[in-house]
């Protein structure tokens, strides 16, 4: 899954909690996988 960093940058940079910063990593590598099709 994401490095505890990875989740924890997040966490402070959208200032929310763990839930929400996984969903956003999630988004943020789902969008990757599409532009690197």
């Amino acid at each position: 899954r994401y490095l505890e960093m990875d989740i924890e940058f997040v966490m402070d940079l959208c200032n929310c909690n763990r839930e929400k910063a996984i969903e956003k990593l999630e988004k943020y590598h789902y969008d990757l996988m599409k532009v690197a099709e």
